[in-house]
Parts: C-alpha cells; sequence; structure tokens
C-alpha cells in the first residue's frame, strides 16, 4: 500500500498513525525492552538487529534513527527478546548476519520454516 492508499483508507498519514503507535506503546510500556527486528526482501534475508523499543514500531524507528534498516522495499517482522536471550552488548544496537545471530542463538529457523511447522502441528 502507498501513502495515498493508506490516507485514503486510514484518514491519515503512515507517520501520523506511527506517531499513534508509538504513543500508545510507551503509556502501556513505560520501561523498553530489547526487540529483534528481521529484515526481509523477496530473495530471502536481509539482517537483524536487537534494538530498545516501547514496542514494535518504537523498535523499528530506533534501527531507522540508528542507520540500521536496510534501505529499499524490505519486509520488517519483530519480537521481544526474552531476558535470559539478550546477546552482549556487541551485537546490540547494529545490523547483524545470518551467521552473527547464529553465534549466540544457535541456528535460527525462517518464518517459511516456522510457520510450515505450524502447520504441520495444527493438523
Amino acid at each position: 500500500m502507498n501513502s495515498e492508499e493508506f490516507q485514503a483508507k486510514f484518514g491519515m498519514s503512515i507517520h501520523e498513525r506511527a506517531q499513534q503507535l508509538m504513543i500508545q506503546e510507551i503509556v502501556e510500556n513505560p520501561v523498553p525492552i530489547w526487540w529483534y527486528l528481521s529484515f526481509a526482501r523477496p530473495h530471502g534475508f536481509a539482517g537483524g538487529c536487537i534494538v530498545l523499543g516501547h514496542g514494535f514500531v518504537g523498535a523499528t524507528f530506533t534501527a531507522r534513527f540508528l542507520g540500521i534498516h536496510p534501505q529499499g522495499d524490505v519486509e520488517t517482522m519483530g519480537v521481544p527478546v526474552p531476558l535470559d536471550k539478550i546477546p552482549p552488548e556487541s551485537y546490540r544496537q547494529r545490523l547483524l548476519t545470518k551467521a552473527e545471530l547464529s553465534e549466540f542463538w544457535g541456528d535460527m529457523k525462517s518464518l517459511s520454516e516456522i510457520e510450515e511447522e505450524e502447520r504441520r502441528d495444527a493438523n
């Protein structure tokens, strides 16, 4: 959905909506936590990062602010990082490769692999 389509559908710009969501995240979660963001392009994994945020929208804002969000058309997915899985400081607040992520989290599954497992488990 482009900017004009978003404006027509929601009656506000995507930036205004993001601002609303970040305010809501701060109210609901006043203390920021570590988030893992995974970036993908149609051809596959484009990197990941661990950044602080009050929620997903705030974490993506942090990544963009720090300049660690890949440029161009990128799909972003994020999840809070459990306290026992927070990596050493040298792995935080920067763009990470799949190999670097594997150094502290081990082999990671792709979203399609996780979805396939969930489909099998549901049957």
